[in-house]
């Protein structure tokens, strides 16, 4: 297959757009790239940020946990202190009671001379 000049140039002057083409291209590829490299490094520090930001919210929620339980404790502390002394209170009235019956059912009856 014999080309002639004009073909030849042809073929050249299409081989010269393909490449332009094709350099155009790479160059929006490696944009696309330099920019994608960018959007990575960004999500990479938001993520970390993020990390940081759960991991100091879990410390806070360990810490508030353990300040509930300690406050829960004391509750039950002084739950235990305030059922303790009703008991006492309701022995003491209950003595009380007991008493006041004795001094009542037990005193002299009036004279009836005097």
């Amino acid at each position: 297959m014999t080309m002639t000049f004009e073909q030849m140039q042809e073929l050249i002057a299409q081989t010269l757009e393909i490449t332009n083409r094709n350099s155009t291209a790479i160059a929006e590829t490696r944009e696309i790239s330099a920019q994608n490299t960018k959007d990575i490094r960004e999500t990479k520090a938001i993520s970390n940020s993020n990390a940081r930001a759960v991991e100091a919210m879990l410390q806070q929620m360990s810490m508030d946990r353990e300040e509930r339980n300690a406050v829960l404790e004391m509750i039950a502390k002084q739950q235990k202190q305030l059922d303790r002394h009703q008991r006492i209170l309701k022995g003491l009235q209950t003595e009380n009671r007991r008493i006041l019956d004795l001094l009542i059912n037990n005193q002299p009856e009036p004279d009836d001379d005097e």
